[in-house]
């Protein structure tokens, strides 16, 4: 195992390796030019400017009102659900402002990704403040430079892409590092682009801002010292600190550095001071702004609104009600959600963890395997399984870079067997190419997709068909009756069946829709920034 207890982690050679793996990752994860609007990440990319402008960590209708929804009448279509991008966007011969003035817009509420303070009454972020902190450095220096930033949207999704790109790019470089300690070289960076090319990190993580995306580099920069670094106070100290952010980030995080903890206690004894000293700084932190909107530190937004969120969908409002069965079925492999599916590559992760468990010295990797287990566990119970509206494995995020590390130890053993180092390949390919897909195509259309509707005489239940043609004779040879389009929002029980569907898979859908789709994507907007505007006029 090579490098175990060494503080300079490789030669030059070695941080070049990983200087050129960022950057290269950074340019694949942005070269599709194009960035998807992700209602979990609007918050997020708000939160910094709601920190400079105003001083807190809450939003208003009138400073964000794409963030609530609106309820329109005539002449307007009249809906609750009346989206408003900003006060100054037209809308027919006017801009939205002036039909709130008239009263045709009133407010309805806040949508999903906001939740109600119940000892504020102010309106925060569901997914909770960390997210949105770390791309507030970012987001400061660029409102510094244009002073209009926080009026341009598709510069701000660009902005939140971009910083979403180097924490996943930086996870891919720490996770090398990780497998160092027990691959070569090339293992070490296969078992990285595993990660970075062959799993959702590209298609979901690195495309926006989302909860998993920041969830993902903190639970990378905490396992790294444990792996590398195990006896050392200062890394230690650093790990317990990153693992207390991923915590505060997730809190479906705590049973692995639960994990981890009792792994110290057992092994390394005199670290589990530094290590617990730097892990409570940031629960603490989250802790009191709990208590600050939610009355008790162990209230998160997202549990209050999860509710709600589950009544809406399933008829329950209990938040861990899908039988396990179920959940794991689903996220291993359903058409349109399996990891084995979208990421079969990753299959090969369980030899790896098999000789974790035989062999003692993978010993360091066990907390991280139990850990791992449960969180995928926990969200197979999630009252929506299969993570909304999304593209892939969404719920299981967060474990891919801890499967992938677990493809350490035998990745080495794959490349010297032909048949295995052929079924990687072939999985590997596989696992890319439904990443590309995804990256430059995904629009959230597949999720509430066009059907066509016929009732066969004496079946009470209607058919859905994916094409007008096909409906249509079917409902003529079948004596029934063509009742026309609709749309099919997964979301809704009558149609998650789509989730189990081939012929309605995802992939399918996006593979066939490809230009179409991409089409819909919004175009990273940079040229909007006012210091290359002045250039380009200069």
């Amino acid at each position: 195992m090579p490098g175990h207890g060494r503080w300079m982690i490789g030669p030059l050679s070695g941080f070049r390796l990983s200087a050129l793996l960022f950057v290269a990752l950074v340019a694949v994860y942005n070269v599709d030019r194009t960035a998807m609007e992700e209602g979990d990440a609007v918050p997020n990319m708000n939160l910094p400017l709601a920190l400079i402008h105003h001083g807190t960590f809450s939003f208003t209708p009138n400073d964000y009102p794409a963030m609530f929804a609106w309820q329109s009448r005539p002449p307007l279509w009249e809906t609750e659900e009346f989206y408003v991008r900003s006060w100054d966007s037209p809308i027919g011969d006017r801009p939205a402002s002036e039909w709130r003035k008239q009263g045709d817009l009133t407010l309805h509420g806040p949508r999903y990704h906001l939740v109600r303070s119940p000892t504020r009454g102010v309106y925060v972020d569901t997914f909770g403040p960390i997210p949105g902190l770390t791309l507030f450095p970012l987001v400061w220096v660029l409102d510094k430079l244009d002073p209009a930033f926080g009026t341009k949207f598709e510069l701000g999704l660009a902005v939140a892409k971009l910083h979403a790109s180097m924490l996943v790019a930086a996870s891919v470089v720490l996770l090398y590092w990780m497998a160092r300690r027990f691959a070569s070289e090339k293992g070490s960076l296969a078992v990285a682009l595993t990660f970075g090319l062959g799993t959702c990190a590209w298609a979901i993580a690195s495309q926006n801002l989302w909860q998993q995306t920041v969830s993902i580099f903190f639970l990378c920069a905490g396992a790294l010292p444990l792996i590398r670094w195990p006896e050392r106070p200062l890394p230690t100290a650093l790990s317990g600190l990153a693992f207390g952010v991923a915590i505060a980030c997730r809190p479906t995080s705590l049973v692995l550095v639960f994990a981890v903890v009792v792994y110290r206690a057992l092994y390394l004894r005199k670290t589990l001071a530094p290590f617990l000293l730097g892990l409570l700084p940031a629960p603490l932190a989250i802790g009191a702004y709990n208590a600050h909107f939610f009355g008790s530190p162990f209230t998160f937004a997202q549990s209050v609104i999860g509710h709600q969120m589950a009544k809406a969908k399933t008829g329950s409002d209990a938040l861990w009600q899908t039988p396990f069965y179920v959940g794991l079925a689903g996220l291993l492999a359903s058409p349109s959600r399996g990891l084995l599916v979208f990421s079969p590559v990753l299959a090969f992760a369980g030899k790896g963890i098999v000789t974790i468990w035989r062999d003692r010295r993978y010993l360091v990797l066990r907390p991280l395997t139990v850990g791992m287990a449960w969180m995928m566990f926990m969200q197979c119970l999630w009252f929506d399984w299969w993570g909304g509206w999304a593209y892939g494995y969404r719920p299981w995020l967060d474990a891919t870079p801890l499967l992938a590390l677990c493809l350490a130890p035998v990745i080495d053993d794959v490349f010297r067997t032909k048949w295995e180092r052929v079924a990687f390949a072939a999985a590997f390919a596989w696992s890319v190419g439904v990443q590309f897909v995804g990256a430059f195509s995904y629009d959230k259309s597949w999720n509430d997709r066009e059907i066509f509707v016929v009732r066969l005489p004496g079946v009470r239940k209607p058919f859905a068909l994916l094409n007008e043609p096909e409906a249509r004779s079917f409902a003529k040879t079948r004596h029934g009756s063509y009742l026309g389009p609709s749309f099919c929002n997964i979301d809704y029980s009558y149609c998650r069946s789509r989730l189990w569907s081939v012929p309605d898979s995802m992939l399918i859908y996006y593979v066939t829709h490809f230009r179409q789709t991409r089409k819909e994507r919004f175009h990273l907007a940079w040229r909007q920034l006012s210091l290359f505007r002045h250039a380009a006029r200069s």
